[in-house]
């Protein structure tokens, strides 16, 4: 069976997590993005969605605007599994999306090509590069919470320690975000905001709403307390904890799922298992084979239906049974395998 190329579209745009570390473009916040391309972000209800814009692990996606993986969607709060959603990046800074079947998607997409830094800067306050005027010049500063002049791109590199997220739909600039990884976690006041593979991410201040509570996030703030992020669950924007999908045990509170982003949704996905056919009417992207923990596939078109098919990583021979191969072929990329 000959495998299509959409659900690989849609499961880079899950991402929406990768930062580019200290060296320009790349980033974003949570989860999702829209369009076609390669870098993404996370936004207003973006997520998990074929990934991205309108939608969470959902389907019918392109490929990620803009960037490879999605992104960190600009202001956005975390992605979800939508149905029907586009992949990659771009977003605005809303809740991102969730389980939904077309959430809005938004994020600090990863930089594309071209531009340089903006000029100027000011000291007006901002929770949002939109509050400084042209997103295309100016962000909003994550450290002092005013508007400066964008930090960093394709030709415009962050200091070390640092990763570049750009905080609205369709720029190439950013800010420089304190990175992060499971080795070097935030200081005290800042949740990492984690890659799709887990291996990078950016500290993103943390808020005041508590899990299970409505949040909002922005440019400065994930809007929630330590250890969880802003998401759309179950129709609502709501804080939900953090978790490592790649674990055994991610750590999800009960009656709530890890999905590849990294956050843990009550909502449901598709029932099959991986390797069986998902349910008549199922889309590429959609999530499946739960195992009670995390949901470890997505609904792939083999050509006949779709089929529950394992989630893998870039680089990990362990993430795909014997005689199969996982389709990700970019560092810190996901795929699945076949």
């Amino acid at each position: 069976m000959q495998r299509k190329a959409t659900v690989l579209a849609g499961l880079v745009g899950i991402l929406g997590l990768l930062a580019c570390s200290s060296k320009g473009g790349g980033g974003g916040f949570p989860d999702g993005g829209a369009g076609q391309g390669a870098t993404g972000a996370v936004g207003a209800s973006g997520g998990f969605g074929a990934f991205g814009a309108n939608g969470g692990f959902g389907a019918n996606a392109g490929s990620g605007a803009n960037g490879a993986f999605g992104g960190f969607g600009a202001t956005g709060a975390t992605g979800g599994f939508g149905a029907t959603g586009a992949t990659g990046a771009t977003g605005g800074f809303g809740a991102t999306g969730g389980f939904g079947a077309t959430g809005a998607t938004g994020g600090f997409g990863a930089g594309g090509s071209g531009a340089v830094g903006g000029t100027g800067g000011s000291t007006q306050a901002c929770k949002e590069a939109a509050d400084c005027g042209s997103v295309q010049t100016m962000v909003c500063d994550p450290v002092t919470a005013t508007c400066a002049a964008a930090q960093c791109s394709d030709t415009l590199s962050c200091p070390a320690g640092k990763t570049c997220v750009n905080q609205a739909d369709n720029v190439t600039v950013g800010a420089c975000y304190p990175e992060c990884s499971p080795n070097t976690p935030c200081t005290f006041g800042a949740t990492c905001k984690a890659s799709a593979d887990g291996t990078s991410g950016f500290c993103w201040t943390n808020g005041t709403s508590l899990e299970g509570q409505s949040c909002v996030a922005g440019a400065t703030s994930s809007g929630c307390a330590a250890g969880a992020l802003c998401a759309s669950d179950l129709g609502s924007s709501v804080c939900r904890k953090i978790c490592n999908f790649w674990a055994a045990l991610p750590g999800c509170p009960s009656g709530q799922v890890c999905a590849v982003n990294g956050i843990c949704f009550a909502e449901s996905g598709d029932p099959a298992a991986i390797g069986a056919a998902c349910a008549s009417g199922a889309v590429a992207g959609e999530p499946c084979g739960s195992d009670g923990y995390s949901w470890r596939g997505a609904c792939d078109d083999l050509g006949s239906g779709q089929e529950c098919a394992k989630l893998c990583r870039y680089g990990v021979s362990g993430d795909c049974p014997s005689g199969k191969t996982c389709s990700a072929t970019t560092t810190g990329e996901i795929g699945v395998c076949y």
